[in-house]
């Protein structure tokens, strides 16, 4: 091609046609600049369509992960919802019969040793935010909701750990054990059904005897370990309750994101 357009050049300069030279090399050099800027355009344009596939893979990653954080974070409250259940029949109990008679409530006492680890299911997310990819999204609205959110998440993880921690580990464990059965009795049915389903299979061994109540009970009869077990009992209702509240939040944000997602995905 280059050779055809040097060929007509040197027969316009040989046939002495300035004029007609110089409008050619115009036009050729014309030409050549539309074909620069075509291929811009063009490599523009592919450029553009990789960037917008690769943002469809990132909604499709987050609507599936937000999807699967809804569903742990449903479970996560149900599992709470079981503890404040069991706290307040426990009170109850209290009420009417102080700690005795126990056996009817060992089960749901040992229920409030139960600790749940909360998990970020969206590790995409976090990718795209170290990344850097999380600019790729075009909706900036939607990229801001996902950072706060992302920020919400870290900050509950981080509170549930330190409850973890602070409370059912160094507080509670050692108190359902000093003032329960739980070697005869273990959770009651309906948490370790939902902890499965969190968690995975849950078994407890069991060796029941008699005098495991009755040791309980001379123990729970002096007023001040009595006063002290139902003031930790109490405390483990307000914890559970604060957590089921701020997980619902969370929950609510990341419906509204997930059904962002699902808008961005069926307009793209």
């Amino acid at each position: 091609m280059l050779s055809f357009f040097r060929k007509i050049r040197l027969t316009l300069l040989g046939n002495g046609s300035i004029g007609k030279y110089l409008k050619y090399a115009i036009g050729e050099i014309v030409l050549v600049v539309i074909g620069i800027l075509l291929a811009l355009q063009i490599n523009n344009w592919n450029e553009d369509q990789k960037i917008q596939r690769k943002e469809r893979i990132l909604l499709q990653n987050l609507q599936e992960e937000f999807q699967t954080q809804i569903s742990a974070m449903e479970t996560y409250i149900e599992i709470q919802q079981l503890v404040i259940e069991d706290i307040e029949v426990i009170i109850e109990h209290y009420n009417n019969h102080g700690f005795t008679q126990l056996d009817s409530i060992f089960k749901r006492i040992n229920d409030v040793s139960i600790r749940t680890t909360f998990t970020n299911q969206i590790s995409s997310l976090t990718e795209m935010i170290a990344s850097g990819e999380i600019n790729i999204l075009d909706n900036q609205d939607l990229k801001k909701d996902l950072l706060r959110f992302n920020q919400s998440m870290q900050t509950f993880m981080d509170i549930t750990k330190n409850n973890n921690t602070y409370l059912i580990d160094q507080i509670m464990v050692p108190s359902v054990i000093k003032h329960s059965d739980f070697a005869s009795y273990g959770y009651t049915d309906k948490l370790v059904e939902a902890l499965t389903q969190f968690e995975g299979n849950l078994t407890t061994a069991k060796s029941k005897r008699k005098q495991h109540r009755d040791s309980v009970e001379r123990i729970l009869g002096n007023p001040e370990n009595s006063l002290q077990f139902i003031n930790q009992i109490v405390l483990r209702f307000n914890l559970a309750t604060i957590q089921c509240k701020s997980n619902q939040i969370l929950i609510e944000k990341a419906r509204t994101i997930l059904e962002k997602l699902e808008n961005e995905l069926s307009n793209s």
